[in-house]
């Protein structure tokens, strides 16, 4: 932070040098860099609304397949629910690189973006979820497993008796 206020302080130096030396007005230029400044901070607006824009599709995509695919769920979609989470983790970790380095702040960016990391912890509990049900299942089965063993066997021991 004390290198940006460092930057900025060399910045109007070099300004204050530059109406001394031209022939605009400083009036002029303090319009100049008032309207290149609306500019940049509109453009980077448009880039972090395209790219939660671009983030909701892709969650409203995901939750679409998730009902066509019904509440059913197996370990192949457990496996796909998990590289569906580390791609919303990648994505979200890029947006707060991105939006680390932009000088602007902007509210309701930030809003939805927390927004999404709420979804993303969410679908990670879920996935979870899935993966106490189907270790759950797995014992279950080698329960029956078991016991239709030990039945077999008493029925072959019966059987010889």
């Amino acid at each position: 932070m004390l290198a940006s206020l460092e930057a900025q302080l060399v910045t109007l130096y070099e300004e204050k040098e530059e109406w001394s030396t031209s022939s605009n007005t400083p009036d002029e230029s303090l319009t100049a860099l008032y309207e290149d400044k609306q500019r940049l901070s509109a453009r980077t607006v448009a880039d972090l609304r395209s790219s939660v824009d671009s983030f909701s599709a892709q969650l409203a995509e995901f939750y679409e397949e998730r009902e066509q695919r019904g509440a059913a769920a197996g370990v192949g979609s457990s496996a796909e629910l998990l590289v569906s989470l580390q791609s919303f983790e990648a994505q979200l970790h890029a947006l707060y690189d991105e939006r680390a380095r932009e000088p602007f702040g902007h509210g309701e960016a930030v809003e939805m973006v927390r927004s999404l990391e709420a979804q993303v912890v969410a679908l990670l509990d879920e996935r979870n979820d899935l993966a106490e049900q189907v270790a759950r299942a797995a014992h279950d089965v080698s329960n029956a497993k078991r016991r239709a063993r030990e039945l077999v066997n008493a029925v072959v021991d019966q059987s010889f008796a």
